[in-house]
């Protein structure tokens, strides 16, 4: 997802792939790794750019990453 969002050069995807690898990381018990992808999301979230994210995904990618 990494890769194509940067192919794609679309901030808003690089995002959603950042909160997707995060939690995957997590769950694996790849904890340093989840913690450096979900502290990313939180450094490119622009809150007017990806305000329909909610609505697009089903999640907003900050509140996922800080949760």
């Amino acid at each position: 997802m990494t890769e194509l969002a940067k192919k794609a050069e679309q901030p808003g995807l690089l995002l959603e792939a950042d909160v997707a690898a995060g939690i995957t990381h997590f769950y694996r018990g790849e904890f340093r790794e989840a913690h450096a992808r979900l502290v990313g999301v939180d450094k490119i979230y622009d809150a007017a750019r990806d305000a329909d994210h909610a609505f697009v995904f089903g999640q907003d990618p900050r509140a996922a990453a800080l949760a």
